[in-house]
């Protein structure tokens, strides 16, 4: 087989260059198509980080249901929302861990105090080795 020319190399770079632009154009679509549907979605969502508690993702419909800005509910803990307080949010962390899902009913509570009744379903979840809880 004959040695690969200047020409042949610099036709398989442009080659793969043009893959490369598609690929990085396929996962933007793809990135584009997840963020619209994860924030504009009819259900409230929300990615807990198991270790640290922290709300690393929530849509759009979970603070506004509640009558926050996205700024104000970030600030909160679950401790804030959730009618029962951290007895109420162990337990039900310890039934996810154990069960791997848990389909429950809480007390979620608005902005203004109203308490809204809320049907929650949560599963765990692994994402790049990092444990979650996505409802």
């Amino acid at each position: 087989m004959p040695e690969p020319t200047y020409k042949d190399l610099e036709a398989a770079i442009k080659k793969q260059a043009q893959e490369i632009d598609a690929l990085q154009e396929a996962l933007q679509e793809s990135e584009e198509r997840y963020l619209n549907l994860f924030e504009h979605s009819g259900f409230s969502i929300v990615l807990i980080n198991t270790k640290t508690k922290e709300r690393v993702a929530f849509n759009k419909t979970e603070y506004e249901s509640l009558g926050y800005t996205r700024n104000e509910f970030r600030r909160l803990s679950d401790e804030d929302i959730i009618g029962g307080g951290q007895e109420i949010v162990r337990e039900t962390e310890n039934i996810i861990g154990d069960k791997g899902s848990h389909l429950f009913e809480a007390r979620h509570r608005t902005k203004n105090g109203d308490i809204r009744h809320m049907l929650v379903s949560s599963v765990a979840v692994t994402i790049n080795g990092e444990s979650y809880h996505h409802s």
